[in-house]
C-alpha cells in the first residue's frame, strides 16, 4: 500500500467512527464527552425509526466527506490560503511529499468510491 493510499485508509476508520450513531434508537448511549446531551435526546426522540437514522447517518457521512475533501483541496492549494502560502503533507522520516504528482482531493474521493463498492 502506498503511502498515500496509507492516509486515505486512516481517513476513512475517523470518518467510519464519527458517523456511528448509536446515540439514537432504543440503544442510545450518548456520548459522555460531549456538551450537547440536550440536543442528542431531541434528535433520539425526533429520529425515532430505522429509516429515519439511516437518513440521517448518510448526511453525517456525506457532511464528513465534504470536510475532509475541503481540507485536502486546501492542503493541494485549491483555496484562499494558497494566495497566502501553500502547505504540504509530508512523510517525517523521509522528507517525502504525500502531495506529489497527486491531487490528494481527488484522489480521496476516488478511494472512498472504490472502498465504498467492496
Amino acid at each position: 500500500m502506498n503511502k498515500q493510499n496509507a492516509l486515505f485508509q486512516d481517513l476513512k476508520q475517523i470518518r467510519d467512527s464519527w458517523i456511528n450513531v448509536d446515540y439514537l434508537g432504543p440503544n442510545t448511549v450518548i456520548p459522555e464527552w460531549s456538551d450537547l446531551k440536550s440536543e442528542y435526546r431531541l434528535l433520539n426522540n425526533l429520529l425515532s425509526t430505522d429509516e429515519g437514522i439511516e437518513a440521517f447517518k448518510k448526511v453525517i457521512q456525506d457532511k464528513i466527506d465534504g470536510v475532509l475533501h475541503s481540507v485536502l483541496v486546501m492542503i493541494d492549494g485549491g483555496t484562499e490560503l494558497a494566495e497566502k502560502f501553500t502547505i504540504d503533507l509530508v512523510v517525517e522520516d523521509t522528507g517525502e511529499s504525500l502531495k506529489e504528482g497527486i491531487a490528494l482531493h481527488e484522489e480521496f474521493t476516488g478511494y472512498l468510491l472504490d472502498a465504498e463498492e467492496s
